[in-house]
């Protein structure tokens, strides 16, 4: 939870003039019930989104997730207002060019949508999310919040 606060934080920081909100983008491929949270944790991601950071989601888009997580979601999203889940959109299937689903991603996050993601970027050899490499994204992170914290930010 600290982590996700700390995230919801660092994105609002980052926000330009005029951006309110911001949009979520969970790939959920590799979703399972081996990796599926607790409804615990499910519960307070919730109320930390939706009490703590209220009208910051603009957008959550669930990117491919299999069929046992609408099972989960089912669950999930009962514990939502319904204004906050009119805001979750999910995409499965073909996510080629022209298709109905690259028309609902472009329409939410733009034409570069699959740059903004990653989605063609290659798995890492070492298991790596597609695209996202923790250390190099994370040794970035760290030294924007440290000019952040002292006064660096932009330079």
């Amino acid at each position: 939870m600290r982590h996700l606060a700390f995230s919801l934080e660092r994105a609002t920081r980052q926000m330009r003039d005029g951006v309110e909100r911001n949009v979520v983008f969970i790939t959920l491929e590799d979703f399972s019930l081996f990796t599926a949270p607790s409804l615990a944790t499910t519960r307070e991601t919730i109320d930390m989104v939706c009490n703590q950071y209220p009208e910051r989601l603009g957008h959550c888009i669930m990117y491919k997730a299999p069929a046992i997580f609408t099972a989960f979601w089912k669950a999930a999203r009962n514990l939502l207002d319904p204004a906050t889940a009119a805001r979750i959109t999910f995409i499965s299937g073909d996510t080629s060019v022209g298709s109905d689903n690259d028309r609902a991603l472009t329409s939410i996050l733009g034409d570069n949508w699959r740059e903004l993601t990653q989605q063609d970027a290659p798995v890492w050899e070492d298991g790596g999310s597609r695209g996202y490499k923790h250390e190099a994204a994370w040794a970035r992170a760290m030294q924007e919040e440290s000019d952040w914290l002292t006064g660096q930010e932009g330079t």
